[in-house]
């Protein structure tokens, strides 16, 4: 009998947003419920993976408009690769996987995107702005990657807009958590008739 697959949890966003925090309460219900839980925590400071992350956020390399957004996401993305094999690992010996950050472009994006928009984009003109929203990056990175989202649950302060509901509604993704509304309630009709499953938890 083959011994099931683990569960793959990922904590997202940008600095101070209380991704640790939620982190360290996760972890500790999952432990206290009795799983075997493996914890990533992205960039790994304590590997030599990270390198260049600490260098670059030291300013060794110069400005982050001198590097350029593409040189410093691979930075990062070396670091997520170097933990690849371990988090595979654990889930292929059915552990649930919790991780803080793990998509290196997203997190990039979130972190530095603002800084990035003055290099490039003429003030005030939202035309030329070259960030997107996080459920774009997320189908993205998925496609790249072939991560298989089928069933998934997405868990998200505030609910997603309506352009993003309807792409969503279109993908295997389950489940939709989360604590805001947006577009009074637009954007949950929109999954809800795609037969997405809606909650949400007031705090």
């Amino acid at each position: 009998m083959n011994k099931r697959r683990g569960i793959f949890i990922v904590i997202e966003g940008s600095d101070g947003s209380g991704k640790s925090t939620q982190f360290k309460l996760v972890r500790d219900k999952l432990v206290a419920a009795g799983h075997d839980v493996a914890t990533f925590d992205f960039p790994q400071y304590d590997q030599p993976s990270s390198y260049f992350v600490t260098r670059y956020l030291n300013g060794d390399y110069g400005q982050a408009d001198e590097v350029g957004p593409y040189t410093s996401s691979l930075f990062y993305a070396l670091d997520r690769f170097e933990a690849s094999s371990k988090i595979q690992a654990a889930l292929e010996a059915g552990q649930v996987v919790l991780s803080n950050r793990v998509v290196p472009y997203q997190s990039y994006l979130m972190h530095h995107g603002a800084i990035h928009e003055t290099m490039f984009a003429p003030a005030n003109d939202l035309n030329f702005y070259d960030t997107n929203h996080y459920e774009v990056e997320l189908l993205l990175d998925a496609l790249h990657t072939k991560i298989d989202l089928t069933g998934a649950t997405i868990f998200a302060n505030v609910m997603h807009c309506p352009t993003c509901a309807r792409m969503l509604s279109r993908t295997g993704i389950a489940e939709f958590v989360y604590a805001q509304d947006h577009s009074d309630g637009y954007a949950v009709r929109l999954l809800e008739a795609a037969g997405k499953k809606i909650r949400r938890i007031v705090p």
